[in-house]
């Protein structure tokens, strides 16, 4: 995909304000995080909308419900291969329980009741080329976290949030570890982008980077 024109679209994921994004080339393209799960038909709905014809990928930013909730059905519909980072992958494939979920809302305890574990086709690394974009290994939020860069869009997960127009870092409260979070946060604050698509809140355009 390097060289190659791309469209970005923006899935909102209600009611928690996250984001599932579509990355198109021509008839093809890849999916970045599912959603909480029960959100296929809506996604699909779009895919279909857009004339997409074939998905390369669905790739995850972290493992968390509402990021990785739909990523079963997507692969299934889609026919698609999975990626993620490695230190996420058992968290994916449903061999380890999920960070404080003790902790969490109610609804959000109710999500990961209904996610649906898969495996993941690809594990990703830092340094990585996936479709034209680089990965990013941000742990902290969670062992596996990763953001996609290629020099003019920023796709950053949950490593950073934009909540009223500002840009701000990950959740404590759903932090694995807060003191890597900070640091991933620091980061990705140092590169320069045009564009930040971030897992939750508005994405910013023109010169993204410069408005934190």
């Amino acid at each position: 995909m390097a060289g190659v024109y791309y469209a970005i679209y923006r899935i909102p994921i209600d009611p928690i304000n996250a984001n599932s994004y579509f990355v198109r080339w021509g008839n093809e393209g890849i999916i970045i995080d599912s959603g909480m799960p029960g959100n296929v038909r809506k996604i699909c709905g779009f895919l279909k909308k857009c004339d997409l014809i074939k998905v390369n990928g669905i790739i995850l930013t972290h493992y968390h419900v509402d990021h990785a909730g739909s990523a079963a059905a997507l692969k299934r519909v889609t026919k698609a291969p999975i990626f993620a980072h490695e230190d996420d992958e058992p968290y994916i494939t449903g061999e380890r329980t999920p960070e404080h979920i003790d902790q969490m809302p109610k609804d959000m305890r109710r999500a990961y009741s209904k996610y649906t574990s898969t495996i993941v086709d690809k594990k990703l690394h830092d340094g990585d080329n996936v479709f034209g974009f680089k990965v990013i290994h941000l742990p902290g939020h969670t062992p596996g976290s990763i953001a996609l860069y290629d020099g003019r869009a920023l796709f950053s997960g949950d490593s950073l949030t934009v909540i009223d127009g500002r840009v701000q870092g990950s959740v404590g409260d759903y932090d694995a570890d807060r003191e890597m979070a900070l640091i991933s946060m620091k980061k990705l604050l140092e590169l320069d982008y045009e564009i930040l698509l971030p897992g939750h809140g508005t994405p910013l355009q023109n010169n993204a980077s410069g408005s934190e």
